[in-house]
């Protein structure tokens, strides 16, 4: 048996509140100990392992439609404040503040974090936060859901080249869901983390890939070793998706990446991260602070990166509706479990529900 360090969650518990709640600033960039976890050491077998679970509903939500950013588009509607309600978790193209900054998006505990494309702003490249946003796609799992089954894998120091990358991750879960689509939720214990992020808002009716794909991605790739993130993703393989609704709706998130090959397949990943740190670690000393980086920033994950360790929470796709048709009331009493970790950020804390 092998102690490792499990990262998992389920469930927020956080602080009410809406966009006046002084906990949340616009255009703020949050002190670093705001994005740290405190682990609960858990035993598990070294390598893959999948436990099921029979009381998902399999739903997720969605605004707007992944096509819309790549071909640059701001649909009509689009110029009005949405707030990031706190029963989601999820991902998209969002902005704080003006549409110009449209970028990489993590949404968690009621705030929504983007990767600002505003150029003419101190916070250019940088991620920012509030909890009001303006998207032109988003798709979310409510954090209230039961998991259809949790996915874990842990690194076996005794097999060298043992760790595995994002993508196989998202195969061995496809392949235990028997073919089905799927989106996750979990904390990720990168060996390396790689990652893009779009550096233009793709809003001025200019496509996002093709012979603009270089003005829209002027920083070079992230390769960020050793760190953790929260992690949340969904993948379909189209071949294996029979009810042609649902594969319709699934297209309005999931699409080949020319910057990440492992998009390109039969199965089809789409994945973004938000860093965090253990609370006790020295952030001076901190592998993830050796460049630019820090806790708390978004990225477009690419599924190359490798692993060292995960435990997830597994969503089966069943249905995909708009998010204005979910309500609190969908989904039961959050009650805080007496084990799992805790992760702190600017608006409460994250803690794994599922237990054995």
């Amino acid at each position: 048996m092998v102690k490792f360090l499990v990262l998992a969650f389920l469930f927020v518990v956080f602080s009410k509140g809406g966009a006046g709640d002084s906990s949340v600033i616009p255009n703020q960039r949050l002190d670093q100990n705001s994005y740290c976890y405190t682990p609960t050491p858990l035993n598990t077998d070294p390598g893959f392992t999948f436990e099921q679970n029979s009381n998902g509903n399999g739903t997720v939500y969605i605004i707007g439609d992944v096509n819309i950013v790549i071909e640059g588009r701001v649909p009509d509607g689009t110029e009005r404040t949405l707030w990031s309600a706190n029963q989601m978790i999820g991902f998209g193209a969002g902005a704080v503040g003006p549409i110009t900054g449209l970028g990489e998006s993590f949404y968690v505990n009621g705030v929504a974090h983007v990767r600002s494309t505003d150029n003419t702003t101190a916070t250019y490249f940088q991620t920012i936060r509030d909890a009001e946003f303006l998207t032109t796609f988003s798709m979310f799992v409510s954090q209230y859901a039961v998991p259809d089954g949790i996915a874990i894998y842990s690194l076996s120091p005794q097999i060298r080249n043992s760790r595995f990358s994002l993508l196989e991750f998202y195969r061995r879960v496809h392949e235990a869901l028997d073919g089905a689509p799927f989106c996750f939720h979990g904390l990720v214990e990168f060996d390396q983390l790689e990652a893009i992020a779009v550096s233009k808002a793709p809003i001025y009716n200019e496509p996002l890939f093709g012979s603009n794909l270089e003005g829209y991605y002027t920083k070079p790739p992230f390769k960020i070793p050793q760190t953790e993130a929260i992690v949340f993703g969904c993948a379909a393989n189209f071949n294996r998706v029979g009810d042609r609704n649902l594969r319709r709706k699934l297209r309005r998130a999931l699409y080949v990446n020319p910057h990440d090959p492992g998009s390109a397949g039969e199965l089809q990943v789409h994945s973004h991260g938000l860093t965090v740190v253990p609370c006790q670690r020295n952030f001076e000393d901190s592998s993830i602070n050796s460049g630019i980086e820090g806790p708390g920033e978004v990225y477009h994950l690419q599924s190359n990166s490798t692993i060292r360790g995960i435990r997830a929470s597994v969503f089966i796709i069943n249905h995909v509706n708009k998010l204005r048709d979910f309500t609190p009331d969908m989904v039961p009493e959050f009650t805080a479990p007496s084990n799992g970790f805790v992760v702190h950020t600017s608006r409460g804390m994250i803690q794994n529900q599922f237990s054995k």
